[in-house]
């Protein structure tokens, strides 16, 4: 699957691809159910960084910047 690295200083979307092209990867392109798992690991038991919304999301390498509501990844793939 791959290896993957939790952050937990706050940044926006376009803040946190940078972070992640800066260390030489990509933001993450969840593929299977397992690879969600996998990922839940790394969520679920780290301490509450927020009081508000901010704890309940994460940042992932899809988005609909191009066209609201049409998601690729951070390669362009459909």
């Amino acid at each position: 699957m791959g290896y993957y690295k939790f952050h937990t200083v706050f940044k926006n979307w376009f803040e946190a691809r940078e972070v992640c092209e800066q260390e030489g990867t990509h933001l993450a392109i969840i593929n299977s159910e397992e690879e969600s798992k996998a990922l839940r690991k790394f969520w679920i038991p780290h301490p509450k960084l927020f009081d508000d919304w901010r704890n309940d999301w994460a940042y992932v390498g899809i988005h609909d910047h191009y066209s609201e509501g049409n998601y690729v990844t951070i390669f362009g793939e459909f």
